[in-house]
């Protein structure tokens, strides 16, 4: 069965993720900022039967609405059977008796334990659309001795993360560096830090803040942001020492000189090396 994940970066998302691979059921991630169409076009390619999604989620002191957004986009599809609706925000949402059920009222029903089920290497485990930048977005069909093995291997071998790391990657679940670092992560034994929202808001520091609180030890972030963020101004990650980072990481488009020194010099304080990682959603490793 294929199952759509619609959720922002929540504790739940990663739940959601681990749980279908658990149970042999294929999860299709989309990104939380998608508008029904995109939504509709995913469910309705994989055939989805469940969909995971959220009553909303914060951006910038606002509470953005997902779950209207889903009913939407189940308006144009027939294979969706329930909903899962994690309450993030506690907002009203519109609702489908029958159909839409509670996280929080489901979950506690359920046995403490779940056998998982016997997967051969080559089922299925992931199914990932690409952008739709270039046509109609494809389904990246990943495997369970392919894609979580691989994430694992080059954390553990290309950013050195070991039990006890803690691993923040600036990511959305419906990119594919989201499953990634949740799956590659937590088999290397690291901690994963989950980010909502905007790195800027409510300070330009906030990043920065999030991984010295956290204590992250690898960062991984975008050169657009760098770029962003270089402009909000030095003072903002120079309040932060950030003496856990180990090791700085980048993928999704290439580094131009001056950002990448920023990053080196400011955020890494000239001790992390910046590991320049190669994703792709076909590829995705």
């Amino acid at each position: 069965d294929r199952v759509g994940i619609f959720l922002p970066m929540l504790a739940e998302t990663a739940i959601a993720t681990l749980a279908c691979s658990r149970i042999g059921a294929i999860f299709v991630p989309m990104f939380s900022g998608y508008g029904p169409d995109a939504v509709a076009t995913r469910i309705n390619d994989a055939s989805a039967r469940l969909l995971i999604t959220a009553d909303g989620f914060y951006r910038r002191g606002a509470v953005v609405s997902m779950k209207a957004t889903a009913d939407a986009a189940l308006e144009q599809t027939t294979s969706i059977e329930r909903v899962l609706v994690v309450r993030r925000t506690g907002a009203d949402v519109p609702w489908t008796a029958g159909r839409d059920v509670w996280w929080h009222d489901i979950v506690p029903t359920q046995p403490d334990a779940c056998e998982p089920e016997d997967t051969a290497a080559d089922d299925p485990y992931m199914l990932i659309y690409t952008s739709g930048t270039t046509g109609k977005p494809k389904g990246a069909v990943h495997v369970h001795a392919g894609f979580p093995v691989k994430a694992a291997q080059d954390l553990a071998f290309c950013f050195d993360v070991h039990r006890g790391d803690r691993l923040f990657w600036l990511t959305d679940l419906g990119w594919m560096m989201g499953p990634w670092a949740i799956a590659g992560g937590l088999i290397a034994g690291a901690a994963i830090v989950l980010f909502e929202g905007t790195p800027d808001y409510p300070e330009p520091d906030r990043l920065w803040e999030v991984v010295e609180r956290h204590e992250a030890t690898i960062l991984g972030i975008s050169p657009t942001v760098v770029r962003a963020l270089m402009g909000r101004g030095d003072d903002w990650v120079e309040r932060h020492a950030m003496p856990s980072l180990t090791t700085l990481g980048s993928t999704g488009e290439p580094w131009n000189p001056g950002p990448w020194l920023w990053t080196f010099e400011k955020v890494g304080k000239g001790r992390c090396p910046i590991v320049n990682y190669s994703g792709g959603t076909e590829i995705s490793g």
